[in-house]
């Protein structure tokens, strides 16, 4: 089948797939490339994976969702031309939302804050995100997907948060990663998540099991094959946090060679 992107499908990163409402092969790899990028923080290859499914399914609402959010994420000041973009793809995951799944649906409604046209600040746009991200992770509690996307998102944006509200935040987190690190032990978002959890918390030394897990298993994502580091240094395992760091570069290395933009 021919590829209808000049998008690479990258080495190393055909590890965890989410199942998404399709009928294009390539679409599905596409969007798995794009989310394991996203689980990775490298937003610009993520966007562009999310983009290449859209090529290979022009009615996926999910992959457009995709594509905004790396977007978002990547774009944190959210310029003009760069919130005019997100904002076109974000009408084509609305156009085509009914086609997907009630998740699918649910994910991409939750984005409609940073999208709005409104008078609102980024930070009330993010603090709304974050809410709307938390009702979906209610309605999906055992959804290893919305887990990961609804705690990478409140970690980063947890100053909004202070008092009884930051605890809370903090046992709702831990809960919903136990919860579903035990059923997906495996899970590369959950574990990269799991660990700067637990350095947020002051509970680094919490993070070995995940940093084991997560030792290796993404050998494309450069951010990911670094991440066993931040717990091995922990622990004074330097040789293997020099060993998880070299890995990341040489990931980093073979992404620039296949074609790949960056990897921050």
């Amino acid at each position: 089948m021919k590829h209808k992107t000049l998008v690479p499908l990258f080495d190393g990163l055909d590890v965890y797939e989410m199942k998404i409402s399709t009928d294009s092969d390539l679409a599905q790899k596409y969007f798995n490339q794009g989310l394991i990028l996203l689980y990775g923080y490298n937003y610009p290859e993520s966007s562009r994976s999310f983009r290449a499914a859209t090529l290979n399914d022009p009615k996926s609402a999910i992959s457009y969702w995709g594509a905004c959010l790396s977007l978002c994420e990547d774009m944190e000041m959210m310029m003009d031309q760069y919130h005019l973009e997100a904002k076109g793809l974000y009408h084509y995951a609305q156009r085509f939302q009914a086609r997907g799944t009630p998740k699918e649906q649910a994910l991409i409604q939750s984005l409609e804050p940073l999208l709005a046209s409104s008078d609102l600040s980024k930070d009330e746009r993010r603090r709304l995100y974050i809410d709307n991200l938390e009702r979906v992770y209610q309605a999906f509690l055992d959804d290893p997907d919305i887990c990961a996307l609804w705690v990478d998102a409140t970690l980063k944006y947890s100053d909004f948060y202070t008092g009884k509200e930051a605890e809370s935040h903090r046992k709702q987190i831990i809960d919903c990663l136990d919860r579903t690190l035990e059923k997906y032990p495996q899970h590369p978002g959950l574990n990269h998540f799991y660990i700067h959890a637990m350095e947020k918390m002051g509970r680094a030394e919490q993070a070995l099991d995940a940093a084991k897990r997560l030792d290796n298993a993404v050998p494309g994502s450069g951010h990911l094959q670094h991440m066993p580091a931040h717990i091995y240094m922990v622990y004074g395992r330097y040789h293997d946090a020099s060993e998880a760091n070299y890995r990341g570069i040489e990931a980093d290395n073979q992404l620039f060679a296949q074609g790949g933009i960056q990897d921050p």
